[in-house]
């Protein structure tokens, strides 16, 4: 595949940033907020009244949301801004990983994130899963960049941004687990196609967007530079700056809240998480369907590394019925159709 820079790149991820705004703000604040939001936006105009409540185990959307809502009156636009600039911002996510899926495939994702129904709608509701997404991938990217200081923030941010977080940690550490036991047979099973295109990509590159090596040998966990960025922005961020302590015990609380949500009696029912997720990615499911056919001919580590991450989110999000977790799914789901797509119009 082609890995050489793209005419306009910043240009074309900026057209893709503006696409997602637009669809993400337009008449954001014009249904009224559901239960669930109308609960956390409560809190968050409770804090700034001076009051100390209870908070959910998603204190990075309330603590957030209570400085827009200190800053100017509290409206369902503003109790829904965070998230939809959090969902807007996902489009960026592709741009540094594109050494790994090469730049055309990554700019065409980035445009997938933009439009995608799934992720629009994920964008659009008052809660913490589209931050968890966005803060995780983002941790993820300068982690394999190597930058530990903006690892140790948005690594921070993830972990006040409630149970999703949980959620999509226990994904890809599975999908880590399944990558390395199909490790040895997918070497020496690899087809001579397989083997062509990994000598064309860079050495960064071939392993594809889930890597073979784990990022995490590339650096070192006792790096104060990781440790302090990340305690920083716990103690900032999770108790605004002191004003709100409580934050910090309400993120220690999304570990029970996540896996009580396995044995909970209410939620929705799996049938209907999945075709939720069939019914807003029908585009996305086609396309990944043909990339994975593709894969299963040829091969492919790439494409096979991403339908594993890809099954073993949707599986987890089909029986924890919660259909937010579905955004885990999206990621993989999205990657593959670019890539097809990508091949499709011969752009790579």
């Amino acid at each position: 595949m082609n890995s050489s820079p793209l005419k306009h790149e910043g240009w074309l991820y900026g057209l893709a940033f503006l696409i997602a705004l637009a669809l993400r703000f337009i008449a954001l604040g014009a249904s009224p907020l559901t239960d669930s939001e109308a609960t956390l936006a409560l809190q968050a105009l409770a804090i700034t009244r001076g009051e100390s409540p209870l908070l959910a185990p998603q204190p990075g959307y309330i603590l957030f949301t209570a400085v827009l809502f200190a800053i100017t009156e509290s409206t369902n636009f503003l109790a829904r801004f965070l998230p939809a600039l959090a969902g807007s911002v996902l489009v960026f996510i592709p741009y540094f990983f594109r050494e790994k899926i090469n730049p055309r495939p990554a700019l065409i994702l980035a445009f997938l994130f933009a439009f995608d129904p799934g992720l629009v709608a994920l964008s659009r509701q008052a809660n913490g899963t589209v931050l968890a997404v966005t803060f995780v991938l983002f941790a993820w990217a300068m982690w394999n960049h190597k930058r530990v200081i903006t690892f140790g923030i948005f690594a921070g941010l993830a972990l006040l941004s409630g149970p999703s977080l949980w959620a999509g940690l226990l994904t890809l550490g599975l999908t880590r687990l399944f990558i390395q036991g199909i490790k040895p047979r997918a070497t020496e099973s690899q087809s001579p196609i397989e083997n062509q295109e990994s000598s064309t990509l860079a050495p960064d590159a071939r392993a594809g967007f889930v890597n073979q090596e784990s990022p995490v040998s590339s650096l070192q966990f006792s790096n104060p530079q990781f440790f302090l960025p990340l305690i920083a922005t716990l103690l900032l961020c999770g108790t605004l700056f002191f004003l709100a302590p409580n934050g910090l015990s309400a993120a220690l609380s999304s570990i029970p809240a996540y896996f009580s949500g396995w044995v909970a009696p209410t939620g929705t029912p799996p049938g209907r998480v999945l075709f939720t997720f069939l019914a807003y990615e029908l585009l996305g499911i086609f396309l990944a369907s043909l990339a994975i056919l593709r894969a299963l001919r040829t091969n492919g580590r790439r494409a096979i590394r991403l339908m594993l991450w890809l099954g073993v989110a949707l599986l987890l999000a089909v029986f924890y019925r919660q259909p937010g977790e579905l955004a885990w799914a999206i990621i993989p789901l999205l990657t593959l159709g670019a890539l097809e797509l990508s091949r499709v119009f011969d752009l790579h």
